[in-house]
């Protein structure tokens, strides 16, 4: 468990201290995708 909490503490989405240093983009690729982040219309952009 150790391992994965230095990944997510190095990773720019959950990092405040490179916040605005790089992009992301939110790709909902399932059909039944639950994320619900206000990003798509899931009746149509969800693969």
């Amino acid at each position: 468990m150790e391992n994965i909490n230095k990944d997510l503490s190095r990773h720019p989405c959950f990092n405040p201290a490179v916040k605005g240093q790089a992009g992301r983009v939110h790709l909902p690729v399932a059909p039944k995708c639950n994320i619900k982040c206000n990003f798509c219309n899931r009746k149509y952009d969800c693969v």
